[in-house]
């Protein structure tokens, strides 16, 4: 661990005083292989500590294992922000790069019940027509060298989405989440139907049938949308734009598409099902200080010179996870702490792994210091890099340390 991950452990263990505390520890037990990112190099895990490096790229959007975890499909960007769609084999590491249609900008990829890999591209269709809508096809490729893509069906795409901050901490939680703001793009074949985000603001949800190549909208307000481990039901949160306390949890039966409403603690940030389909975990976000508040008059003046806008505000959080049993209606706190986010969630081999991300004192530290350029991400993640920690309620409340990754994405345990 370099001085700078040493710098960031030591305050996250200091600030994870509110509950659990992330402690660190040599191993987190048995872990399972997983994917991860670091600096732009693609990495297969076989387990903490044995690692390979397989491809490199500007960035990766978004990873995928396939139900056996014997194949991990990926997005990566070049320096142009062109992106492009590849599979790496887990046993030998041969990376597979497809020639497709321009991959529609912000959505993620899945694996298909039989075995493809799914994605969405603009669809050619959209050329001979000016004005018309906007249609994103939804295209499936078997993982080998030579495979032709196939398309499953079009919809009507909703655009015009934008937006940035010019905090780091923000793009790496975007960056954890595969969405902007933390609202990624849905998509994820079902026995029911392809089950889509109906535009680039991943607030809607649509039911695609490859037989027909038609779409049915399930919900046009319905975000942060995840099918369960069976991909018989699909949960996410109900938006209420001109009031979000009473936005509501929801969980569709992708068969009747009739949905029942999940109470919850607190307003959920993302939201993962258990392993075995029974459960719901739900992270939540509860502002902090404000950690500009006891800055100089010099030092606002300097942070306003730089960002050319005046400051009000650099946020911190509490953040936490929850569980909540869908048949008893049991809601509980599983871990808290003090951290801008949550980012990943996932469950496997009745262990939870989650990714953290720190609050920006440090960086905040480093820029007032002119340790760090304000306007380079690059150089601002560093001090707000994802920290990998595990939780397993059955045998202990407290959670542990297993290290800094980005894009954690192990593979599941199905069995």
């Amino acid at each position: 661990m370099n001085d700078l991950k040493a710098l960031l452990f030591i305050l996250l263990m200091l600030l994870a005083a509110l509950g659990s505390a992330a402690q660190a520890q040599d191993n987190g037990g048995d872990v399972p292989p997983f994917a991860s990112v670091e600096q732009g190099v693609l990495i297969l895990n076989d387990s903490l500590g044995e690692a390979r490096d397989v491809f490199s790229a500007h960035n990766f959007q978004h990873l995928a294992w396939n139900a056996e975890g014997t194949k991990l499909a990926f997005i990566l960007r070049d320096r142009d922000y062109v992106a492009s769609l590849g599979v790496v084999d887990a046993a030998s590491s041969e990376v597979i790069l497809f020639q497709t249609e321009r991959l529609e900008y912000g959505f993620n990829l899945n694996w298909t019940l039989d075995g493809r890999i799914l994605f969405a591209t603009y669809s050619p269709a959209n050329e001979p027509v000016a004005g018309g809508a906007y249609l994103v096809d939804i295209q499936a490729v078997m993982p080998e060298t030579g495979a032709i893509p196939e398309v499953l069906g079009s919809f009507e795409f909703g655009t015009g989405c934008g937006g940035g901050s010019p905090l780091p901490a923000d793009r790496v939680y975007w960056s954890e989440t595969s969405g902007f703001r933390g609202f990624f793009l849905t998509l994820t074949d079902t026995p029911y139907g392809i089950l889509h985000s109906l535009n680039c603001g991943g607030v809607g949800v649509g039911l695609l049938d490859p037989a027909t190549g038609e779409t049915i909208t399930i919900a046009p307000n319905f975000a942060k949308v995840v099918a369960s481990p069976d991909r018989s039901h699909a949960v996410g949160v109900e938006l209420d734009f001109e009031d979000h306390s009473v936005s509501r949890t929801l969980v569709y039966d992708l068969h009747t598409l009739e949905a029942v409403e999940v109470s919850l603690a607190g307003e959920p940030d993302q939201i993962m099902w258990s392993s075995d389909g029974e459960n719901l975990y739900y992270s939540t976000r509860t502002p902090g200080d404000n950690l500009i508040a006891g800055l100089t008059d010099d030092q606002r003046l300097f942070l306003n010179e730089l960002f050319g806008s005046t400051m009000e505000e650099v946020p911190s959080y509490v953040a936490a996870i929850r569980r909540v049993h869908l048949t008893a209606n049991t809601d509980e706190i599983l871990y808290q702490g003090n951290a801008y986010a949550i980012g990943r969630i996932v469950e496997t081999g009745g262990t939870l792994y989650f990714s953290q991300i720190p609050n920006l004192d440090v960086w905040l530290e480093k820029l007032l210091n002119g340790d760090v350029p304000y306007d380079d991400f690059e150089s601002g993640a560093r001090f707000v890099e994802p920290a990998l920690l595990s939780l397993t309620p059955q045998v202990s409340p407290e959670a542990l340390f297993l290290g800094w990754f980005d894009q954690f994405t192990p593979v599941i345990d199905t069995q």
